[in-house]
């Protein structure tokens, strides 16, 4: 390359100095305007045995390994899927085609300490909101029907032993 400049450099580098801002233009102007969207969501200990021992002696849970399950959870295909059908009915025309692994590839999710944060970008500003908006609402209801049904579970394993002790009486 050396030589194959030799004597040439300065018309070379009027060149690039002439070309280098005409070509920084045009591909700055030829881009796609990208919006950028963020949502953060605090994990707290809520759940019950979260920070103290068991009575099975089992192995002590740590508010780390929680917040990283719930961090695989808000990413979780259950979650992707409806917050995909949901994307689907606010949006029909961008999230026609869209698949829950494509939503799920879209998004990423970070954890820091108790915080989860995720991130996505979109053409359309409202849809990148949007989209966050509807995994952070798949990610609650989904939550909310996991208690009511892990409720239920403790009421009729209650009701069953209240039985079995009026039985012995």
């Amino acid at each position: 390359l050396v030589r194959a400049l030799r004597g040439r450099w300065r018309h070379v580098a009027i060149g690039a100095i002439v070309m280098g801002p005409v070509l920084g233009t045009l591909g700055y102007l030829s881009g796609t305007q990208l919006f950028e969207s963020q949502a953060i969501v605090r994990v707290f200990p809520q759940e019950a045995n979260v920070l103290y021992r068991t009575g099975d002696d089992s192995v002590l849970k740590t508010f780390d390994s929680y917040v990283k399950a719930e961090t695989s959870y808000l990413a979780s295909p259950p979650v992707m899927e409806r917050a995909t059908i949901s994307l689907a009915a606010s949006f029909p025309e961008l999230a026609a085609d869209m698949t829950p692994r494509d939503l799920g590839g879209s998004i990423e999710i970070k954890r820091v300490d108790s915080l989860i944060t995720m991130t996505t970008k979109s053409r359309d500003a409202t849809f990148a909101a949007q989209k966050l908006q509807a995994v952070a609402d798949a990610y609650l209801a989904l939550h909310a029907e996991t208690e009511e049904e892990n409720s239920a579970v403790r009421l009729a394993e209650l009701q069953a032993r209240e039985r079995q002790l009026d039985a012995r009486q």
